[in-house]
């Protein structure tokens, strides 16, 4: 919203609570009270709940998406639709070049690990009321869901209009959407077709690693492989 240019309006707040739903891996609060919530109390207090976590990697299971795209802002709106979070930012090797035998087919695995949520105050959010008859359009950030999130970017030259059906058909693209959650389908099509490139570009948040290439043919291994690496310390804001 409004190209990231977030205005926190810091004054004349009422006290909040942030909480977490991360009960049974902390020995710590698993809530705290802001009382005067500027950005920078938020965030020291979002520190100190986070702080006390285990650094176990947690039980949720993956959830993928996957969809194709033929130019960045193309792929831009179909990684932020859906409640997905300021985490990604296309660079490097997520460039991509428009021609008429490649798609772009992104797979976007997430793990969430745990919740922080904040609730209206009983007052409101405002000890002064002139703030919110002065600014109509205001927006709350209600609650964050940190976890690991990753996306890996593969480059397809297809050869045949064969190609293209057996492409397409994979994993749902037929549908007119180019989304499917039918991750599976689509790593048994990287297997085994000769049409996909040999490496993926892999961007991950939340992880021990920012950027790095993975194998096509072993991408689903090497995804898992990676998940478990991660846990409630090194778990960013992915939704």
């Amino acid at each position: 919203f409004f190209s990231g240019n977030f205005r926190a309006l810091e004054q004349g707040r009422n006290p909040i609570n942030i909480s977490t739903d991360n009960l049974a891996n902390s020995t710590g609060a698993v809530f705290e009270q802001v009382q005067n919530p500027t950005s920078d109390n938020i965030k020291a207090k979002i520190a100190a709940i986070i702080r006390p976590f285990s650094t176990t990697t947690g039980s949720a299971g993956i959830q993928y998406r996957v969809f194709t795209s033929e130019n960045d802002a193309e792929l831009s709106i179909k990684l932020s639709a859906g409640g997905g979070y300021a985490g990604f930012k296309a660079s490097g090797g997520y460039s991509t070049q428009q021609t008429d035998k490649k798609y772009y087919l992104t797979i976007d695995a997430i793990k969430p690990l745990y919740t922080l949520t904040t609730s209206l105050p009983a007052n409101g959010y405002f000890s002064d009321k002139s703030i919110e008859a002065g600014n109509p359009n205001l927006i709350v950030l209600k609650s964050v869901t940190y976890g690991t999130r990753i996306l890996a970017n593969l480059e397809i030259t297809l050869q045949t209009q064969q190609d293209a059906i057996d492409f397409k058909a994979s994993f749902g693209a037929d549908s007119g959407k180019g989304v499917s959650a039918n991750a599976s389908a689509t790593f048994n099509y990287l297997k085994t077709s000769k049409a996909a490139s040999t490496t993926a570009n892999v961007y991950v948040v939340g992880g021990p690693l920012n950027t790095t290439l993975f194998e096509t043919d072993k991408l689903q291994q090497q995804i898992m492989e990676l998940v478990a690496r991660c846990n409630y310390q090194t778990a960013q804001p992915i939704a």
